[in-house]
Parts: structure tokens; C-alpha cells; sequence
């Protein structure tokens, strides 16, 4: 008998599989983001409300003082 070749072959992945790993890695990415810009929103809405009087704030916000 002739001795066979046995080769590893790696399975294709579908589109739809490769479609599903971009996406869950552009989730995971925008998650990342999101996360980096939340500091800088808050210092923005920190140092423009140091501006205004307790009284703008509350006002902006629909609160009754």
C-alpha cells in the first residue's frame, strides 16, 4: 500500500462568519471609544458650568430652587 499524504487543511470561514468577527470587533472598539471620550465630555460640561451661578444651573436643568 502507498502511504497517503495527510494535510491539515484549515476550514474556510463563511462571509456571513466573517461579517459576524468585524462586527463584533467594531463593537468592541466603539465600546473602547466611548469610554475615552466620556472624561473629556465631562470636563467640558464641568468648566462651563464653573462659569455659571447656581441659580443658571439649576435653571438649565428644569429645577425649581
Amino acid at each position: 500500500m502507498a502511504e497517503e499524504k495527510k494535510t491539515v487543511t484549515r476550514r474556510k470561514r463563511t462571509p456571513e462568519q466573517r461579517i459576524k468577527d468585524i462586527d463584533a470587533q467594531i463593537a468592541k472598539l466603539q465600546a473602547e471609544k466611548a469610554e475615552l471620550e466620556k472624561p473629556i465630555k465631562i470636563q467640558q460640561i464641568l468648566a462651563k458650568a464653573s462659569d455659571m451661578s447656581p441659580e443658571e444651573i439649576a435653571e438649565k436643568l428644569g429645577i425649581e430652587l
